[in-house]
């Protein structure tokens, strides 16, 4: 039910929602960094630094 939603996202995006949501990956270690800050927020600033690429398939 879900895979043309998801054939969508990743044609769109070039990111598999199953990539954005595993930390193992690039992209999801982002959003996993993301979840912390929004989370765990204390009303202190915090500062998210990612250095990684994704190659064209």
């Amino acid at each position: 039910m879900r895979a043309p939603l998801d054939r969508k996202i990743e044609a769109q995006t070039g990111v598999s929602p199953a990539e954005l949501l595993q930390p193992t990956t690039p992209v999801g270690s982002a959003v996993a960094a993301l979840r912390m800050v929004a989370h765990g927020s204390t009303g202190r600033t915090a500062i998210v630094m990612l250095d990684a690429g994704k190659a064209p398939k």
